[in-house]
């Protein structure tokens, strides 16, 4: 998208985790108006998911 001065974008995005950790990293390519480009680095940052346990009685137990 184009974002003007005092304007903003957001952004959501997910991951599915095949183990309880994981990480993401990556990059962001911008271009200005004048056609100039730069990049912003998004550094390494861990994902963590709860471990679910098999259901006990009517409830689930969930470990953090």
């Amino acid at each position: 998208p184009v974002i003007g001065p005092g304007e903003r974008h957001a952004y959501s995005s997910f991951c599915v985790l095949r183990s309880p950790l994981g990480y993401m990293e990556g990059y962001y390519d911008f271009e200005r108006p004048d056609g100039r480009r730069f990049r912003i680095v998004v550094p390494r940052f861990t994902l963590s998911a709860p471990i679910l346990m098999p259901e006990t009685d009517d409830e689930s137990v969930v470990m953090h």
